[in-house]
């Protein structure tokens, strides 16, 4: 599903993404460009299901430079159980200029001992010029950073966890962006 800029107000709530065929270009959701400007996009309560069994993947959701989206209590669930699939680049991508709340969504994986999930949000060329507001996340261990590509003035943090395996304590709290 693409939009443009032209699409200010677009609800997506209650869907379902099935993302099984690998490849960059496979994504659930995405702007037509790292530019387009949409205001007050809705993405609420909806399931990414990337079952990849190629080398790789595109985001489930790109939001552009969005302004005032609201991005809110997904299921964001990766698997890799092709014994090609490596790693997957990113759960939610946002670029340039990006205003926006993610909030009370789930980044989980089931993945093979070889694969893991690069970031569940990075953002693109993110030089301060952007707000979002990371809050109430929880990221599986599967994700190796779980926020990607920020200038200090990009990310608001609050009460963000990522997990542990069985062997850990259950969760650690997310306190800063790489």
């Amino acid at each position: 599903m693409s939009y443009t800029t032209a699409c200010n107000r677009l609800t997506f709530r209650g869907c379902y993404f099935d993302l099984t065929v690998g490849g960059t270009s496979t994504v659930g959701i995405a702007g037509t460009g790292a530019t387009q400007t949409p205001s007050r996009v809705l993405v609420e309560d909806c399931v990414f299901d990337a079952d990849n069994t190629g080398t790789s993947g595109g985001a489930c959701l790109d939001t552009s430079a969005g302004k005032a989206f609201l991005v809110r209590n997904n299921r964001f669930r990766f698997s890799a159980q092709g014994a090609a699939v490596t790693t997957y680049t990113t759960f939610i991508q946002v670029n340039a200029g990006t205003v926006g709340t993610i909030s009370d969504n789930y980044f989980v994986g089931e993945l093979s001992a070889t694969a893991a999930a690069t970031s569940a949000v990075l953002g693109v060329t993110m030089t301060a010029n952007g707000t979002l507001h990371l809050y109430r996340n929880i990221v599986a261990a599967i994700v190796t950073t779980p926020f990607k590509g920020f200038a200090a003035g990009d990310c608001d943090l609050g009460l963000n966890y990522i997990g542990t395996v069985a062997g850990g304590t259950g969760g650690t709290l997310i306190t800063s962006t790489t």
